[in-house]
């Protein structure tokens, strides 16, 4: 099936350093209606999906989580991901794949792995977020003068707004329960 609208800047094969961060996509899709983005493997990379409208759904292992405009979603490295468009409201979203040297960021989104069990607690909504990374899109695609330090700003605000935004949800869905064979496996989890 044909996309709609499709910008993506891919070094998947050689990832390129934005200072500190090393930056494997970064694009725009605009989805026709149902259109399926197939299971892909996230190999030592975070990606965050921004849906800027419709709605649609992500599976990461399998998992189904509803999205819509405004959400975004932090997929870790090691993930197995799909994305399925709605058929009345296709998706359309942003997404950036990265990781970093900065070793303090380094390990507050190791945390953020650690801390987040369920796959509901990946999804959050930040328009700061939105904000850089769409402006990292324009310039990226702009290649003006000083593009690359201004892209060295984008990213690392983007990956600063996304550990705060996690450090201030940093608590358990309320609409899930576990009996006590699940929180147990999970606080093993969590502890190695």
């Amino acid at each position: 099936m044909q996309k709609k609208y499709h910008l993506d800047y891919n070094f998947t094969e050689t990832p390129v350093f934005y200072k500190d961060t090393m930056l494997i996509q970064l694009g725009r899709l605009y989805c026709m209606p149902s259109e399926t983005i197939g299971k892909h493997a996230h190999m030592n990379w975070y990606e965050i999906t921004l849906v800027s409208d419709g709605e649609g759904i992500i599976l990461t292992n399998d998992i189904p989580i509803n999205v819509s405009k405004g959400d975004i979603y932090l997929s870790y490295p090691g993930d197995f991901h799909e994305i399925r468009s709605s058929a009345d409201k296709p998706l359309k979203y942003d997404f950036f794949s990265f990781n970093t040297e900065n070793q303090k960021i380094k390990k507050e989104l190791k945390n953020i792995i650690s801390a987040m069990y369920y796959y509901e607690q990946r999804i959050f909504k930040d328009e700061l977020i939105h904000s850089t990374v769409s402006s990292a899109i324009a310039e990226i695609s702009s290649k003006q003068e000083y593009y690359s330090d201004i892209l060295c700003s984008l990213f690392e605000q983007t990956l600063l707004y996304l550990i705060r935004n996690f450090k201030i949800s940093n608590n358990p869905p309320q609409h899930r329960h576990t009996n006590s064979s699940e929180e147990l496996c999970f606080q093993i989890m969590h502890y190695i």
